[in-house]
């Protein structure tokens, strides 16, 4: 299993147990009806908006906090490699394992993926839910249309302070860094799960690590050949310390991380 890499706030939303949820007054939704004259604008639900194509409003009640949301990015600029040694195949190993770990811990996640199909749910952890999300990571291919800041400016009217981001992406530097920094200092945890491109035979990202960590945002690297619970275990800021501490002592220059032959067991995914 991956690690527990959004620790603090599910906590938050499950206590001690992991099987009660806390409920509290909240911005949490519990259903959405239709617009009437007079509602608030701000009351306004844009994804059910944007899906049925007719005005929804937001009915709030006692809610579950620590809801999260999964964004992994398929557009066909965001990608390197190729077959199962390429960053979407790593990507949607990653995406597929946070939703099955979360839901099964009865955290409510949402999902954001535009690539050959487009999925974008409101969080829940039904067993049907969770199972929607999977197939459409094993069935969706890396030639989406819809870059990762569009799909930041999508979901950003549903982002609470309770909230979780999880941003899955290949991406090279854009102003989705800066966005990503902008939800993070509204109190929204932000955690960045950044694919290296150079390891998987494309032109570096290497940039965007340092540009995430002073941002703010939680950020962790996987390279090719990476066993992917062990790249989720310890973020790029760690790595990097170590790596300094170690070149320190040693009084060589320390070198980048090697790709390793081990393989990554991924679920077979449709041609």
């Amino acid at each position: 299993p991956i690690p527990d890499i959004a620790s603090s706030r599910v906590l938050l939303a499950d206590g001690h147990s992991r099987r009660h949820r806390m409920h509290l007054l909240s911005t949490d939704v519990a259903s959405v009806r239709e617009y009437t004259d007079g509602d608030p604008i701000g009351r306004i639900h844009w994804l059910t908006t944007a899906r049925t194509g007719e005005l929804m409003v937001k009915q709030f009640d006692q809610g579950s906090a620590g809801e999260m949301w999964v964004i992994f990015d398929q557009h066909i600029d965001a990608q390197a490699g190729s077959g199962k040694d390429s960053t979407d195949e790593y990507g949607a190993t990653i995406a597929a394992s946070i939703v099955d770990k979360y839901t099964r811990a009865f955290t409510e996640v949402g999902y954001v993926g535009y690539g050959s199909n487009e999925l974008v749910v409101m969080p829940e952890h039904t067993a049907s839910h969770r199972e929607n999300i999977l197939r459409h990571i094993a069935a969706s291919r890396p030639t989406g249309n819809v870059p990762i800041m569009e799909a930041l400016a999508i979901l950003d009217r549903e982002l609470f302070v309770s909230s979780t981001v999880v941003v899955i992406t290949a991406a090279d530097e854009g102003p989705w860094i800066e966005a990503l920094g902008v939800l993070q200092r509204r109190g929204i945890q932000v955690i960045c799960i950044v694919l290296d491109r150079e390891s998987f035979g494309d032109a570096t990202n290497e940039s965007v690590i340092p540009r995430l960590s002073m941002s703010g945002v939680t950020t962790y690297r996987v390279y090719k050949g990476d066993d992917i619970t062990d790249a989720l275990g310890t973020t790029a800021d760690a790595d990097a310390t170590a790596a300094r501490i170690s070149a320190l002592y040693s009084g060589v220059a320390y070198p980048a991380p090697e790709p390793t032959d081990a393989p990554v067991e991924t679920e077979a995914r449709e041609s």
